[in-house]
């Protein structure tokens, strides 16, 4: 049993080591040596996964409004439904721009499904209200024009952006580990960025 945590908590920290930026393992292992010493193996990914480092995420994020301008609405554009996947979702920014750069695409017939092991992400997720900077609102005021967020007048630190009942209507979110359980659907694209 000892080896078996040893290797997985080695591999864990070498994910970490390719996968994030520069100190993230040294900064979460700081403030929770109680739960290392713990040596429960689950645990210790859990926590980390629910420290909120992995559930950075933006609305209209530059690599993915790219890649879906550059590389997919060309090739979905012909097709007569669309089902696309965002993995993990966080707290659904990245579902709600997929679904805006999908209607700015003039693409219809889509549906957008958002995935997360967090019960607060998709909890945020469904609710579609995010405290949002002056400088995002202004960089995405072109979505707001079309309908698909409105500003709302609430003061720090209430929510001030609201998501449009359209892209609500084209996105549905769920909680799911998929490390524990496997996606039993098929998806056109999924976007795991």
């Amino acid at each position: 049993m000892q080896r078996d945590f040893d290797e997985q908590f080695r591999e864990f920290v070498k994910h970490l080591d390719n996968y994030y930026s520069s100190g993230t393992w040294s900064g979460f292992a700081i403030g929770n040596s109680g739960l290392i010493k713990s040596r429960n193996i689950d645990l210790i990914m859990h926590t980390f996964a629910d420290s909120g480092v992995s559930k950075q995420t933006s609305l209209f994020r530059e690599e993915l409004v790219y890649i879906s301008q550059s590389f997919v609405f060309d090739r979905i554009k012909d097709f007569s439904e669309v089902k696309i996947l965002s993995l993990p979702c966080a707290d659904g920014k990245e579902v709600y721009t997929l679904a805006a750069l999908c209607f700015d695409n003039d693409l219809d017939n889509f549906s957008i499904e958002g995935r997360d092991h967090s019960y607060e992400c998709i909890s945020k997720a469904e609710n579609g209200e995010y405290l949002i900077d002056r400088k995002k609102i202004q960089e995405i005021s072109d979505s707001i024009q079309k309908g698909y967020f409105s500003v709302t007048n609430s003061k720090f630190p209430e929510p001030n952006l609201k998501v449009s009942p359209k892209l609500k209507n084209k996105s549905e979110f769920y909680v799911q580990d998929i490390l524990r359980e496997p996606l039993s659907d098929s998806y056109d694209l999924v976007f795991c960025l």
